[in-house]
């Protein structure tokens, strides 16, 4: 340890305390700059409210600023570089400014204790130097020499600044957040009084576009285009929303409140709404509402579903092979069809241009989901099962519902209606050739049926007119059975059946009604029946029948007599 080891750690204190306060004050003085540009270019962006390319430019001025700032008030001092010597040199001008007894001993004092100074002269004159400036350094300040009035200048003109830009960003939170966010290339404005809350167009909402990037929203080409914009804070009476089709097109359309100007100051937020009849092209929109806005969006068209419904109309199993013959059957797009009762609707839904997201029905105040039945997407199902169409009852109106992967669907939903076709009831007729019969005969009766589908059954139903001491009765029997299907009889045949009289336990001088009706077939349903008119017979013996073959000869002769007289001419004027 050599004797002037403690003064050369106070020199080189001294050197380091010097360095520190040069750099202190050049970097106050580069902040200070830097505070100031930033504030001015917050000023004119607050202004202005430019795009990315503005900002990048007031950056550019920013920096530019700083760093003639720099180069001016804090690089020349940075650029000294000072050594030990220099130090004992400064330290021994200051002691002779103070005229002091120091004179030129203290640099000559530490040259002569370095080991090439052994070489230089006289060994005992430099240790008496040496040792001179050893018992004299307890009284050497060295560290009294630091300037620092220039820091202290610029330190509180920092200081002042920082105070004014914390106070302003405590005041001004979201102004200061916005600055910082633009600073660094963002997309957030400043605070408004108006703000735009919500964006909805064509019933699906779009987030405003303030401070990031909007998503695209897609909308039917060709078709008319709503827009609703809500906002709250400072409303005004009206907005607008500016399209751009391309660089020489653009619409502007006005947006007026819901609501009466003078209602505007007593609501939070209120509704604008614009409507736009067709839009044939894509778009970049922008709202401006009072004093906010929001940054370009695109309004991308995209086609809107093209769909076809077919009905698959399955028939009771009784009448399917009657309707497969049927040439006035309805075609297979027919969405209005009248069909017959307790049939199957499949309905079958295909889009012809695109993939489809979902697809129902909708009956009434209840949806059925349709499935998926091809691997594009665009062929779909109706399961019938558990739906009104498992089993027609009743007359119904239906809607097909289909939105695609982009969320639009038709803007004329395929809809019809199902009626109920009648199946009307049969039609039968019955005569016979005598109205005389014996309590046991078998009169033959030829009866003609008729139905839509086919017939299950024939019966006569009978009721005897019988006169008795107490007045006239009448007595109901159990029907006849005239002819049962197997499961169906064919209609339009004329039939006979010879009506067995004797198992109704009939007497002389009844009378006896024979009712013939017809039910039709209807599968699991309880089929319709129809009933001819009323043949009365007049129940006798033998004598009876003949007596009235009697009564009716006289007439039979007389028709005939007529007929030869009309033919010869017998009695004729001349």
């Amino acid at each position: 340890m050599t004797r002037l080891a403690r003064l050369r750690a106070d020199i080189e204190a001294f050197r380091r305390k010097r360095q520190s306060v040069r750099s202190a004050t050049a970097y106050c003085a580069a902040s200070t700059a830097l505070l100031w540009a930033l504030g001015g270019a917050f000023l004119i962006d607050f202004r202005v409210e430019g795009g990315v390319p503005f900002r990048l430019a007031l950056l550019f001025g920013v920096a530019a600023v700083v760093a003639w700032a720099w180069q001016r008030w804090a690089r020349p001092w940075l650029a000294t570089r000072e050594t030990d010597l220099d130090v004992a040199l400064l330290i021994e001008d200051q002691y002779r400014a103070a005229r002091q007894p120091l004179g030129r001993d203290l640099v000559a004092a530490l040259q002569f204790e370095s080991p090439e100074a052994a070489s230089w002269g006289s060994v005992a004159l430099e240790a008496v130097v040496v040792e001179d400036v050893a018992e004299r350094a307890d009284a050497i300040d060295v560290l009294s020499g630091v300037r620092t009035d220039v820091l202290a200048r610029r330190a509180m003109l920092l200081l002042s600044t920082a105070i004014v830009v914390a106070a302003a960003t405590a005041f001004f939170p979201g102004h200061a957040i916005a600055f910082v966010n633009r600073m660094l290339l963002g997309r957030m404005h400043y605070p408004t009084a108006t703000q735009v809350e919500k964006i909805v167009i064509n019933g699906h909402e779009a987030p405003p576009a303030i401070g990031r990037e909007a998503a695209a929203v897609a909308c039917p080409q060709g078709q008319p285009l709503s827009i609703e914009v809500f906002g709250r804070g400072e409303l005004p009476e009206r907005g607008r929303i500016e399209l751009s089709i391309d660089a020489e097109r653009k619409l502007t359309v006005d947006l007026p409140a819901v609501v009466k100007a003078e209602e505007l100051a007593d609501r939070d937020w209120t509704a604008y709404v614009g409507r736009i009849e067709r839009l044939n092209d894509a778009a970049t929109y922008q709202v401006f509402l009072g004093d906010a806005w929001t940054d370009p969006a695109r309004i991308e068209l995209v086609a809107v579903p093209v769909v076809d419904c077919r009905l698959i109309v399955r028939p009771p199993d009784y009448a399917r092979a009657a309707l497969a013959q049927d040439r006035n059957a309805p075609s297979p797009g027919a969405r209005n069809l009248e069909v017959l009762e307790g049939s199957r609707v499949e309905v079958e839904v295909t889009s012809r241009n695109k993939s489809l997201a979902s697809a129902t029905v909708a009956i009434g105040e209840k949806r059925y989901a349709l499935s998926q039945t091809s691997d594009d997407a665009r062929q779909w199902r109706l399961d019938p099962a558990n739906t009104p169409l498992a089993a027609l009852a009743g007359e119904l109106e239906y809607t097909v519902i289909t939105v695609d992967d982009d969320g639009l669907s038709p803007e004329r939903p395929p809809r019809g209606s199902l009626r109920i076709k009648a199946d009307r009831p049969p039609r039968i007729s019955a005569q016979v050739k005598t109205r005389h019969v014996l309590p046991s005969g078998r009169p033959v009766i030829e009866y003609r049926v008729d139905d839509d589908y086919g017939v299950a059954r024939v019966e006569a139903k009978a009721t005897i007119l019988r006169e008795t001491p107490d007045g006239p009765q009448r007595i109901a029997r159990p029907p006849l059975a005239v002819a049962a299907g197997e499961p169906t009889l064919a209609g339009g045949e004329r039939r006979s059946f010879a009506a067995p009289l004797a198992s109704l336990a009939l007497e002389k001088g009844d009378r006896l009604e024979l009712v013939f009706e017809a039910t039709d077939y209807r599968g699991a349903s309880p089929g319709k029946s129809a009933a001819a008119d009323a043949l009365v017979f007049n129940v006798t013996d033998v004598a009876g029948i003949e007596s009235a073959v009697t009564e009716i000869d006289p007439v039979l002769e007389q028709q005939i007599q007529s007929l030869i007289q009309d033919q010869l001419g017998i009695g004729e004027s001349k």
